[in-house]
């Protein structure tokens, strides 16, 4: 499994900020968070390869795969600690292997309120 360092795209063609020169999330300070997904899954996009998800009526993103499946995992029930677990059992990888990248992704989902940590 990869991430291929994409940020969410503005679906409306509004340019999005880089969401990775903020400053980073470690794995410690957010292991034990619970993260909750914000607005909805409407389809993907024409070609199939990125996920189109509504958080009002301004702002519609598309998002990788790898980005869905992380977002889609944050019920605001598993912790983040959970998620790399189930990830890391289901594509057998060791967690070690998948933090980083998933707290990248995260964090990216955060800044563009797509979820709450």
């Amino acid at each position: 499994m990869s991430y291929e360092g994409r940020t969410p795209d503005n679906h409306e063609g509004e340019p999005q900020e880089d969401l990775r020169s903020h400053s980073h999330l470690s794995y410690d300070e957010i292991k034990d968070k619970k993260p909750r997904r914000e607005g909805e899954f409407i389809d993907k996009s024409e070609n199939e390869d990125k996920y189109i998800i509504k958080l009002s009526e301004e702002k519609i993103y598309e998002v990788a795969g790898i980005a869905y499946f992380i977002w889609a995992m944050c019920d605001g029930e598993k912790t983040v600690g959970d998620i790399i677990h189930e990830i890391s059992v289901e594509g057998q990888v060791e967690e070690d292997q998948i933090k980083g990248p998933i707290v990248e992704v995260l964090q990216q989902l955060q800044e563009a309120a797509l979820i709450s940590i």
